[in-house]
């Protein structure tokens, strides 16, 4: 039998007991009345009435006012524990949303780079002999087309006299010269672009480890001091407002 309903029982038998009292000097005098009968029937219908209207009130009273027992007190243990556990569940969800958030923001940011460093690699896919090939073939093409550099032309026209032959020639190699250069000056670019953003990608992941990390330390001591008010609260003592409301930050439920 718990605390609550010992309690109830205790009060509804010491009214009832002097309910019984009462009623019993009434029946006694009663039974010298001019109509012993009816004074007898009255008192035990009266005794039966303050069952109802003193017993079961008292049960109540004494019910309410009753302190947890122990079970109790182990069955709100196991309640704050398990509010506890949901909490931590929901701010670690957070937490590691917060986290999944600002790894795609970094990631953003560094779209334009990552399109970058595939051109890179594109680019240094092609072996020496074929970007040679490629760039004789863009110099061939700019004289078939006639789209040729009209001062490097001219140059090499008024150098071979005007024969065609030779100035296509001397031209074509010339061409080159210049289009390797441009080659290998957008080659060390997107080398250069692609270290930069393997030095990004690897601050960006420190920052989101660094992160993680501040957030679980943080976690931890709020647990910490959380179980500290709530052994304080267990021993009976009165927790302070501040302590209050950081409970309430922390989404506590317990201590109401």
């Amino acid at each position: 039998m718990d605390n609550r309903t010992a309690k109830g029982l205790h009060w509804f038998k010491t009214v009832m007991m002097y309910a019984g009292f009462f009623w019993l000097f009434k029946l006694i005098f009663g039974l010298f009345a001019h109509n012993p009968g009816y004074e007898v029937a009255m008192a035990l219908m009266s005794f039966m009435g303050s069952i109802f209207v003193l017993g079961v009130p008292a049960y109540a009273i004494g019910w309410m006012t009753a302190a947890p027992s122990q079970q109790e007190i182990k069955t709100d243990i196991v309640s704050v524990e398990s509010s506890k556990s949901t909490n931590a569940s929901a701010q670690h969800f957070h937490s590691s949303v917060l986290a999944d958030t600002k790894e795609k923001n970094a990631m953003g940011r560094s779209y334009e780079s990552n399109q970058q460093v595939m051109a890179a690699d594109n680019a240094f896919s092609e072996t020496d002999d074929e970007i040679e090939i490629r760039l004789y073939a863009t110099a061939a093409e700019e004289l078939e087309k006639k789209l040729v550099v009209k001062g490097l032309w001219t140059k090499f026209l008024v150098q071979t006299n005007g024969d065609e032959n030779a100035t296509k020639l001397a031209y074509l190699k010339a061409r080159f010269i210049q289009l390797k250069a441009q080659e290998d000056s957008k080659r060390a670019s997107l080398l250069n672009e692609k270290r930069r953003k393997i030095l990004e990608d690897e601050k960006n992941q420190s920052e989101i480890e660094k992160a993680k990390q501040s957030q679980q330390i943080l976690e931890a001591q709020d647990q910490k001091q959380e179980n500290q008010i709530k052994e304080k609260y267990c021993l009976g003592h009165n927790i302070s407002q501040a302590e209050i409301d950081f409970l309430r930050k922390r989404g506590a439920t317990w201590y109401m």
